[in-house]
């Protein structure tokens, strides 16, 4: 089984979260040329990492990593986790493909056969930091040391697609609840607690990313990031004394 996003090695510091600026610029990542959405997006991580196959017991496939920050001020109102291949290298993959919904997700299999990879997910509200203790366990040390910029509570909108080829992209939104998701379709059908817009975004992301990976170009235009109120209107949860 292929195990998605292991990042075998990461940087991330707060003088990271004060470089690297990104206002709707595009960036080569792995394989994919991924135009970020427009916003004051900064880079936190940069790393090399591997997707294990079969546990690592059938080799692995490398990865470059990124993360970047929506930055609201001092405050981070929405991180990407990206993950794609590189190219040059084909692996024949066989990929188990988890892809359904439970009472707390949403999940749509968009794979194109039974050997390929194609999941969108949504998720209803989350604790941030154990949400992302459980999901990046190798940077969660020092996403910690970050805490108090980030949102105590949010939501995670997803996709990954992989051919059987080795070529692999996944993109991950953890953002604060007032993320708008996509006005084009929301979706009817979804699991109690789960934002029908998220999950329509978390589609159109599956689409984009499935267009890359099956693409000579690998480009990936990510939808646009919006919310229904400004996050300046949005003031961070804190304990009653």
């Amino acid at each position: 089984m292929a195990q998605l996003f292991l990042f075998a090695s990461y940087l991330i510091c707060m003088g990271c979260l004060l470089s690297a600026q990104v206002h709707a610029a595009t960036f080569e990542i792995g394989r994919a040329s991924v135009e970020m959405p427009a916003g004051v997006w900064k880079q936190v991580i940069n790393s090399e990492g591997a997707t294990l196959l079969d546990g690592g017991a059938t080799g692995s496939i490398p990865t470059d990593d990124r993360i970047f920050g929506l930055m609201d001020g001092e405050r981070v109102v929405a991180i990407l986790l990206i993950s794609s291949s590189k190219g040059g290298t084909i692996i024949r993959t066989n990929w188990t493909n988890n892809c359904a919904s439970t009472k707390n997700s949403y999940a749509s299999n968009i794979a194109f056969h039974v050997n390929g990879l194609g999941c969108a997910r949504a998720t209803g509200r989350l604790n941030t930091i154990a949400y992302l203790r459980l999901a990046v366990p190798k940077m969660f040390k020092a996403l910690e040391a970050i805490e108090p910029a980030l949102p105590p509570i949010s939501h995670s909108v997803s996709a990954v697609v992989a051919n059987d080829n080795g070529t692999m992209l996944y993109v991950n939104l953890v953002t604060i609840p007032a993320f708008a998701g996509s006005s084009e379709k929301p979706l009817v059908s979804v699991p109690d607690g789960i934002n029908p817009r998220h999950a329509a975004w978390a589609d159109r992301l599956a689409v984009a990313i499935r267009e890359s990976v099956y693409s000579m170009s690998g480009k990936l235009v990510i939808p646009s990031v919006d919310f229904v109120t400004s996050p300046k209107l949005i003031q961070p949860v804190t304990s009653s004394k």
